[in-house]
């Protein structure tokens, strides 16, 4: 089984302020799909830059750890697209007398990791890399390349939504089914804190730290 995770997809739509955001991918899709042997992960992202979220500066620092962290996992590659910031002008309205204004704003964009999810999925199932394929993902792009694999390449495809809802465009595509992620899977396919990268502990970073692990800490102090 091969596992394609578009990874701002994936933490958007199902890991942004919870507790599992340190999470060992290969963990959980074992865990998800206990009949069959995940060959290999693709983590499809990009690395943030610091005007990603100017209110936020620490967001560079904990992504680069939990790749880093990621990057020690057998069977996982990153695939890195790239990441832009550009300036921006949207209309808000004020606070108090309800009238709009346009303001200057940093916009975010994540280039490459859409285009390079698609080539991966049809290049290993055209090379017959594995029996099943998993695609994590709610981007309707994808809809093409999901369809040549499943269609006509006839390859067995499982979706997994991160939003929490189906895509129509994907659900289209001629998969065979549609898996969901519960908390349960979550909560029992963390990373270990530290992982060991050579002789380097990572830490999860104290933002990511969960709410019960916060409590103990403090009844020990």
């Amino acid at each position: 089984m091969n596992d394609y995770v578009d990874g701002f997809n994936l933490y958007n739509g199902l890991l942004k302020n919870s507790d599992h955001r340190w999470l060992d991918l290969v963990a959980l899709f074992t865990s998800l799909f206990p009949a069959y042997r995940v060959r290999l992960v693709r983590y499809f992202t990009a690395d943030l830059k610091g005007k990603a979220s100017p209110h936020d500066p620490g967001i560079v620092t904990r992504q680069q750890t939990y790749l880093r962290a990621l990057a020690t996992l057998d069977r996982l590659v990153i695939h890195r697209g790239h990441f832009e910031v550009r300036p921006a002008r949207y209309r808000r309205r004020r606070r108090g007398d309800g009238e709009s204004e346009m303001v200057d704003v940093w916009r975010p964009e994540e280039k490459g990791s859409d285009v390079n999810l698609a080539t991966y999925l049809v290049r290993d199932a055209f090379l017959e890399e594995a029996d099943v394929y998993v695609v994590v993902s709610n981007d309707s792009d994808l809809e093409e390349p999901v369809r040549i694999v499943a269609s006509e390449l006839g390859k067995r495809v499982f979706l997994i939504f991160p939003h929490g809802r189906e895509s129509q465009e994907l659900m289209k595509c001629g998969h065979e089914r549609v898996v969901w992620i519960g908390s349960g899977k979550l909560h029992q396919s963390h990373l270990p804190n530290p992982v060991m990268s050579g002789r380097t502990p990572l830490f999860r970073p104290a933002e990511w730290v969960p709410d019960l692990d916060r409590a103990e800490i403090r009844r020990q102090k």
